[in-house]
């Protein structure tokens, strides 16, 4: 199973934030600082979770992506 969830400045328009802000890498050290580890490629951030993930440790890394990614993005 892999997610991409791409990061983006606007929703609606899907405008890109400047590459040089990084804000991949940024979510990304944010999860990590929360124990969960994605997967950085620019500005998309990957889940790669092994087959026998349960729905438990899911909300765990939906959770701790979300609040990166609203780190990241502020």
């Amino acid at each position: 199973m892999i997610v991409a969830i791409e990061v983006v400045a606007d929703k609606a328009t899907r405008r890109p934030f400047d590459p040089r802000e990084r804000r991949g890498l940024r979510a990304y050290r944010r999860a990590l600082d929360a124990g969960v580890v994605l997967r950085p490629l620019g500005e998309v951030l990957y889940w790669m979770p092994p087959y026998c993930v349960g729905e438990t440790d899911l909300r765990v890394l939906a959770d701790a992506t979300a609040a990166a990614i609203d780190a990241a993005c502020a």
